[in-house]
């Protein structure tokens, strides 16, 4: 989430944000820039392995001379640990077919930014977009959505630099919660209240269900417009080669939420999510979890049956080699009302992995 800190610099400064990058182009130049690997040799990457078990051999061989004779146990079992080790990676890298060479992607276009103004609904108010991205649909054909090619190129991005193992995490978002993204008012056959030409995605995502039932539905429509595009990218993991000879989703966890439970009040409890994953990420496939028994207060009704959204990430974390009890977090804010003694982690969530 930080660039490398700026030496020589104000401590409170050295920490630079790294901002979300709304442009294909810009995270092209930035990933795809320099030297691309060449493919993986699994002989080149034993031998760098077994160099770093060479190096623990002589030094637990030069600490036997200095170790008490009460000691020298331990350090026969470290040494049996490292032999059966050795054995783990002669077999692993022994199986690994050579990968072929990373092929950099197209270019992604080059997009404009939104420069026509839009009204916001209810109000006199004219908002711009200054972004170097775009988030609007072409006035008049519905089926044009410059929002849905930049999205679709940007997973794109995100599954390439995978399978040339570049990186291994990586955030998207379709567009941030108070977003000026413009849908048709008709979309997808449903209608939005009022049926204006055209309407920011988000100031409509208020309106009390109890006094509007049109708006709803076509809040579904683009839940299910984004979802379907998500997984036209993420079929494609399917099909993708993986470093270790597999596909690339076998080596992927996608973590598919929305920021809230219900938007039009800001609820953040009951909220949904879906998680994908490969036969070598221990996701527990083709199960539903209905999670109860926690503190948190439920959506509706009385008592208590929710559990804080951190007890999912303190689940997800040894799948990165972090093993943590503790997960804290600051979601304490205007829209926020549960007290500051709500506890903000139970534990990590059972169910999710096998």
């Amino acid at each position: 989430s930080y660039r490398p800190p700026i030496a020589g610099s104000d401590i409170s400064l050295r920490r630079q944000p790294l901002y979300p990058e709304t442009s294909p182009l810009n995270v092209f130049n930035r990933i795809f820039g320099g030297t691309l690997p060449t493919g993986t040799d699994p002989a080149k990457i034993l031998a760098q392995k077994l160099s770093v078990l060479d190096y623990m051999r002589k030094d637990l061989a030069r600490m036997q001379t200095l170790i008490p004779a009460t000691e020298k146990d331990r350090l026969t079992n470290h040494a049996n640990a490292i032999q059966q080790l050795e054995a783990s990676l002669r077999q692993t890298y022994g199986m690994m077919p050579n990968t072929a060479v990373c092929t950099k992607p197209a270019m992604p276009p080059t997009y404009a930014n939104t420069s026509t103004g839009k009204q916001m609904m209810g109000t006199s108010t004219t908002v711009f977009t200054t972004y170097s991205g775009v988030d609007y649909y072409v006035t008049g054909s519905p089926n044009s959505h410059p929002h849905l090619d930049l999205g679709l190129n940007q997973l794109r991005l995100i599954k390439t630099a995978f399978a040339c193992d570049l990186v291994r995490v990586a955030t998207f978002m379709w567009s941030a919660g108070t977003n000026w993204v413009v849908f048709p008012g008709m979309f997808q056959g449903a209608t939005i209240k009022g049926s204006p030409q055209s309407t920011p995605h988000h100031p409509p995502s208020h309106s009390d269900p109890s006094m509007d039932s049109m708006t709803p539905l076509w809040l579904n429509q683009i839940n299910q417009f984004y979802s379907q595009a998500t997984s036209t990218v993420l079929q494609e993991f399917l099909s993708a080669p993986d470093v270790d000879g597999g596909m690339l989703i076998d080596n992927t966890i996608i973590v598919y939420l929305t920021e809230v439970a219900r938007a039009w009040d800001h609820n953040q409890q009951n909220m949904p999510l879906m998680v994908f994953g490969g036969k070598n990420t221990g996701v527990q496939g083709g199960t539903f979890l209905k999670v109860t028994g926690g503190p948190l207060p439920q959506q509706t009704g009385s008592g208590n049956a929710n559990r804080p959204f951190n007890d999912l990430w303190l689940a997800l974390m040894p799948k990165f080699g972090v093993n943590a009890s503790v997960l804290t977090s600051a979601i304490k804010g205007t829209y926020y009302t549960n007290p500051a003694s709500t506890p903000t982690y139970t534990g990590a969530l059972p169910g999710v992995f096998a």
